[in-house]
């Protein structure tokens, strides 16, 4: 049995299976411990930690601040919870079958792909992985946003099956809620447009159907410069018409297809594929294309996020370089200014300058 709880899923939160919190004081602590937890049983150099949260300050000194971690974190997991980290030598390990981890249990529930299993792994989902959490270290932080971009695909895929599931008779609600939280993951999905409109007309709900068309369009208009696809503007007229719309059929419920044939992902001839469910198919044949894509497509989100970042940083170091130039060229006007006057006083330059003095100007890391 479990001796602690650890839910990383929108935040971070350590506790007793009573509900009970452990606190942990310090972000490096719960950073820590929340890296290792996410690898159960697995050894952890000491030399990796250190560089993974304190890479920026010398060795000797992350080293140190390690040590003070671990202390911490062994001083709060006291008692029973002291076999939750194991410490032997120079790794720092946790023990598997003492912690109950909800990303862990995630993953392990969407791999089975069964209704209970996505709905539970559903409900585990509440948030990016440590959202909001900020341990200021920059290998640290790569390592989250890989992960956090790995697990929201994972949601996606999971929100996606679990809707098939619910695309049926009796459970229409259900269905709404899922489409809904799989638009705020992916808001941009127009086939999850599609089906939460259909949805709310045949629930009786034409006005909430047609207001999520416009949303729909807002979104493609404004994110992607694009119109709805045919199939969206025909289900608006149908639904603004008031004709009664067919259930889902049992093609667009077909609950062994995998996470690559999902519609929740525009196609290699599309761009969020035909009809008005999820998962909607034109024929097998299409499903190494539809693999394939969905790869590319991470690819390439992957690359716009670090070429995002790149840019960012670029323009960070071209106003530092500006600001430098900058400076350099009031000292060196100032010097042709004074040329022939008698410098043995250096203040004349930096009064020269604006007013400094020697001491306060260097203070600004320019001198």
């Amino acid at each position: 049995m479990a001796h602690l709880t650890l839910r990383l899923f929108g935040g971070f939160e350590a506790g007793l299976p009573s509900g009970a919190p452990i606190p942990l004081p310090t972000k490096k602590a719960q950073a820590l411990f929340a890296y290792c937890a996410l690898r159960p049983g697995q050894a952890h150099q000491r030399e990796k930690l250190a560089t993974l949260l304190w890479g920026d300050t010398e060795e000797c000194n992350a080293r140190n601040s390690l040590r003070q971690t671990l202390f911490v974190l062994r001083t709060a997991l006291r008692g029973n919870l002291s076999r939750t980290l194991r410490i032997a030598g120079d790794t720092v390990a946790t023990e598997p079958q003492t912690i109950d981890v909800d990303v862990l249990a995630f993953e392990r529930l969407a791999a089975e792909r069964t209704p209970q299993a996505l709905e539970q792994a559903a409900a585990l989902y509440r948030g990016d992985l440590l959202e909001g959490f900020i341990a200021d270290e920059e290998s640290f932080e790569q390592w989250l946003i890989e992960e956090r971009e790995r697990l929201r695909e994972l949601a996606i895929e999971v929100l996606a099956r679990l809707l098939r599931y619910q695309d049926a008779p009796g459970t229409t609600e259900a269905a709404v809620q899922t489409a809904r939280r799989l638009l705020v993951l992916d808001p941009l999905q127009e086939a999850v447009h599609r089906l939460l409109m259909r949805l709310h007309a045949q629930a009786g709900r034409r006005e909430s159907a047609m207001r999520q068309y416009e949303v729909c369009v807002g979104l493609l208009r404004r994110e992607l410069r694009l119109e709805p696809e045919p199939e969206t503007r025909q289900l608006y007229e149908a639904i603004q018409k008031g004709q009664l719309l067919a259930p889902a059929t049992a093609a667009r419920r077909t609950p062994d297809a995998g996470p690559r044939q999902i519609e929740v992902v525009a196609p290699p001839n599309g761009r969020n594929g035909a009809g008005n469910g999820v998962g909607s198919r034109a024929g097998e044949g299409g499903r190494a294309d539809w693999a394939e894509y969905y790869a590319r497509m991470l690819r390439a989100k992957a690359e716009c996020e670090k070429a995002r970042r790149l840019k960012e940083e670029i323009a960070t170091r071209n106003a530092s370089l500006r600001r430098a130039v900058a400076q350099n060229g009031q000292f060196v006007k100032a010097l042709k200014k004074l040329t022939g006057k008698d410098l043995s006083d250096p203040s004349l330059i930096f009064r020269e300058i604006g007013g400094d003095s020697p001491f306060s100007y260097s203070a600004t890391g320019s001198a």
